[in-house]
C-alpha cells in the first residue's frame, strides 16, 4: 500500500492512468493483481517482467577483484540500498539467531550502506551483538565481484516487485533466498533455484535461514539450476515482446 508521503501523487497518477492509459504495466502478476485491488483498469493491465542490464558481464579479472576484497571462502550477501524496506536489520537478526556451530566459517555481508539513521542503527546492532561474522559494507559500484565469490544472495525485503539483483545473481549462476512476497515467488523456484521464506522474514524461525546457510553444497547446485532458465526467461528482448514474460 502506498506510503503517506507518496499516497497523494500515486492516487493522482492512478486516476490519470484509469482515464487515459491504453495499458498499465506491472513487472509481475502479483503486482498486477495488487494494483487492480486499488484501481479498476479492466483488461488493460499487462505484465512485462524485468531483465538485467545488458552491460552486466563478468570481467576477465572478476576472480582477482573478488580476492582483493579479502572475503572468506563461504559467505552470503545482500545487495542494495540499506534502508528499512530492504530489511537488512531483520536479516542480521535472523543470522544472529542461527546457532554459532551452524554458522561457523560463514559470513554475511550487507552491501549498500550510506550515512543514514537506519544504516547507523544496523552498524550499532552488529557491534553491540559482537556479530563478527556480519559485515555492513558501504555502497560499492563494482557489484560483480560480490556475485563472483558468494554462495548465495539473500533478501529480507517483503515489498519487492521484481528484484533486479536476484535476476542478476541467478544469471551469473548464484542461488537466491528471499521472502515469498510480490514478485519474488514468480522468480524463485523454492528448493530448486533458491529458497523462499514466508513473510515477514522477522517472524520466520531460524531453520528458514539455515536452509540457505553459506557453504552448503546445494547452494551452487541451485544456482546452476536457475542460470539457464534465467538467461532465456528474463531478458530485455523477451520483456519487450508483446505480452512480456
Amino acid at each position: 500500500e502506498p506510503r503517506p508521503p507518496v499516497a497523494a501523487s500515486w492516487k493522482t497518477m492512478a486516476k490519470r492512468a484509469r482515464k487515459h492509459a491504453d495499458a498499465v504495466v506491472g513487472p509481475t502478476h502479483a503486482v498486477a493483481d495488487r494494483l487492480t485491488e486499488f484501481v479498476d483498469f479492466g483488461d488493460r493491465v499487462r505484465v512485462i517482467g524485468g531483465a538485467p542490464a545488458t552491460t552486466l558481464r563478468l570481467p576477465a579479472d572478476a576472480d582477482e577483484r573478488a580476492e582483493r576484497l579479502g572475503l572468506p571462502d563461504s559467505y552470503a550477501f545482500t545487495l542494495g540500498t540499506v534502508e528499512p524496506r530492504k530489511g537488512q536489520l531483520a536479516l542480521a537478526r535472523a543470522f544472529a539467531r542461527i546457532e554459532p556451530d551452524r554458522r561457523r566459517g560463514a559470513a554475511l555481508y550487507l552491501v549498500g550502506a550510506g550515512e543514514t539513521a537506519y544504516a547507523r542503527a544496523l552498524r550499532e546492532f552488529v557491534a553491540r551483538g559482537d556479530l563478527t561474522s556480519v559485515h555492513v559494507v558501504d555502497v560499492d559500484p563494482d557489484i560483480t565481484r560480490w556475485y563472483v565469490a558468494a554462495d548465495v544472495l539473500v533478501s529480507a525485503s517483503d515489498v519487492e516487485s521484481m528484484p533486479r539483483t536476484m535476476i542478476e545473481a541467478m544469471l551469473i549462476g548464484r542461488p537466491v533466498a528471499g521472502v515469498d512476497a510480490f514478485g519474488v515467488g514468480e522468480l524463485v523456484q523454492d528448493g530448486v533455484s533458491g529458497w523462499l521464506c514466508p513473510p515477514p522474514w522477522r517472524g520466520a524461525p531460524p531453520t528458514r535461514s539455515r536452509r540457505a546457510r553459506p557453504g552448503r553444497t546445494p547452494t551452487r547446485r541451485s544456482g546452476r539450476a536457475r542460470r539457464g532458465s534465467t538467461a532465456t526467461s528474463w531478458t530485455r528482448p523477451r520483456a519487450a515482446a508483446p505480452g512480456g514474460c
